[in-house]
C-alpha cells in the first residue's frame, strides 16, 4: 500500500538526484541565452548541450529538455487559460519569461504574447 508507494517515490527522486547537474545545466543555458532564437536554433542548441553533456560524462535525464526540467504542468495549463498556445515554442517562453529576472524583448507580430501577459497580469 502506501509504504510500496514511498519507497517507490525515494527511489525515483534519488535517481533523479543524481541527473540533476546535467538537467540544471541544461536548463540554466536555455533560459540564460536561447530566448531571442527561433525553435529550430533552441532544439539545435538543446541536442548541442545534451552530446557536450555526454562528452564529460555529466549525467542527465534522457531526452533532456527544457520543458521536463522546469515546466510545470499546472502553471502551463493556466498560462493556456490565459492564452498562451500551446505549442512547444510558446511554453519555452512563458518558462523562460517566468524564470528569467529581467523582462524579455518580446516580438510578437501576432499579438499573442500581449493578449496573454494583459490577460495574465488581472491575476
Amino acid at each position: 500500500g502506501e509504504k510500496v508507494r514511498w519507497s517507490e517515490t525515494i527511489d525515483r527522486l534519488t535517481a533523479e538526484y543524481k541527473l540533476l547537474p546535467g538537467d540544471a545545466l541544461l536548463a540554466a543555458g536555455m533560459v540564460s541565452y536561447a530566448g531571442p532564437f527561433t525553435g529550430e536554433y533552441r532544439q539545435h542548441f538543446e541536442e548541442l548541450w545534451r552530446k557536450t553533456e555526454d562528452g564529460e560524462n555529466i549525467t542527465h535525464m534522457e531526452d533532456v529538455n527544457l520543458v521536463r526540467v522546469l515546466g510545470e504542468p499546472v502553471l502551463i495549463q493556466a498560462w493556456a487559460v490565459y492564452g498562451l498556445p500551446n505549442d512547444n515554442l510558446s511554453v519555452q517562453n512563458g518558462i523562460i519569461f517566468s524564470s528569467a529576472r529581467r523582462w524579455a524583448l518580446m516580438i510578437d507580430p501576432q499579438r499573442q504574447a500581449n493578449k496573454f501577459l494583459k490577460n495574465y497580469g488581472k491575476v
